[in-house]
């Protein structure tokens, strides 16, 4: 079973993995994929950042809207304000 089995809406940030380790696309409903360099961003990773965290808020808005169980799929907090 896919955690898309037991959610309605998936989002990731980063490439989600089975439980042996390998890139599985499928456990995610949507992907909005970004590097996080914890700070030290180019102007135009910064700028892709942003754009895919505003896109990810309108999906969980959406998703929870809808009445769908969310969830969030993200490495270490991945790109934390500042």
């Amino acid at each position: 079973c896919s955690p898309a089995h037991f959610f309605g809406a998936v989002i990731s940030t980063v490439p989600p993995c089975s439980r042996s380790g390998f890139r599985e696309d499928r456990l995610s409903t949507h992907r909005l994929f970004f590097a996080d360099d914890m700070g030290r961003e180019s102007i135009a990773k910064e700028s892709v950042a942003r754009a895919r965290i505003l896109q990810g808020a309108d999906l969980v808005r959406d998703a929870l809207d809808a009445g769908k169980r969310t969830l969030v799929h993200c490495a270490f907090g991945q790109n934390r304000s500042t």
